[in-house]
């Protein structure tokens, strides 16, 4: 081979791997611009037939009612301002299905939810979660938590002598964290057997959940797009909701 020939050799062979690879990097976003775009679109048919509204970065730019405080809890939207959103060219449209900030939002079975997606972490560190809240009808006010006890939580009344508010329920004192700035509010709140049974019976089910001033929060790990999925987990919601609130 004469110096010519090698010279094109040694231009070409990076040409074509750094073709190969660029090749290879635009199929796999394509892919994941597809699967984004794939869930959004069950999630927007979830939205529906559960009688609520949804939203998403993409319609964000439309002049949508997506919540601005949903975009920010995003960093990556957060760093765009709604007139920068609007004014995005199509092209960078076509990777806000990856930025994941969706919203589902309305009145379902007599309450207002709220249902969005939250990252957590970065890289391959990061977790997705698929987070639930239901509210209430009106706040307790004594800056209630409730949850689930677990080892730490009883580490720590053994240990550090850390006392919750206690009930005189040895059922429920003994499984479920109670803290509140307002004791009297607290005790009024559960008071009815009915309702420490309700959450009692919520947390057997959903150990994760949290039930606090406003209403019940729990999340899930990974993206719910199913319609079963969000009734079921909704029902259950709004039925311990409406239990604390007979």
């Amino acid at each position: 081979m004469d110096t010519s020939a090698q010279d094109i050799s040694n231009i070409l062979i990076p040409v074509i791997f750094s073709g190969i690879f660029l090749a290879f990097t635009a199929f796999i976003f394509w892919q994941a611009i597809r699967s984004a775009k794939k869930s959004m679109g069950k999630l927007k048919e979830t939205a529906l037939k559960l009688g609520l509204q949804y939203s998403d970065s993409e319609t964000a730019v439309s002049g949508s009612s997506m919540p601005q405080a949903q975009i920010a809890s995003d960093q990556r939207v957060a760093a765009l301002s709604p007139d920068q959103l609007r004014k995005a060219s199509g092209f960078l449209r076509m990777f806000f299905p990856l930025l994941g900030t969706w919203h589902i939002s309305g009145t379902y079975s007599g309450r207002i939810v709220d249902i969005h997606q939250e990252t957590r972490g970065t890289g391959k560190s990061s977790t997705t979660y698929t987070i639930f809240r239901v509210k209430f009808k009106k706040p307790v006010g004594a800056d209630l938590h409730l949850s689930r006890e677990g080892f730490l939580s009883k580490l720590g009344k053994a240990v550090l002598h850390t006392q919750d508010i206690q009930l005189n329920d040895p059922e429920f004192d003994g499984k479920v964290m109670v803290k509140g700035s307002d004791e009297s509010k607290v005790k009024t709140f559960l008071v009815s057997p009915a309702s420490r049974k309700a959450v009692l019976d919520y947390f057997q089910e959903n150990s994760g959940a949290v039930i606090d001033d406003i209403g019940i929060y729990f999340e899930e790990i990974g993206i719910r797009t199913e319609e079963n999925e969000h009734r079921k987990i909704l029902d259950r919601m709004v039925h311990t909701a409406d239990a604390l609130e007979r």
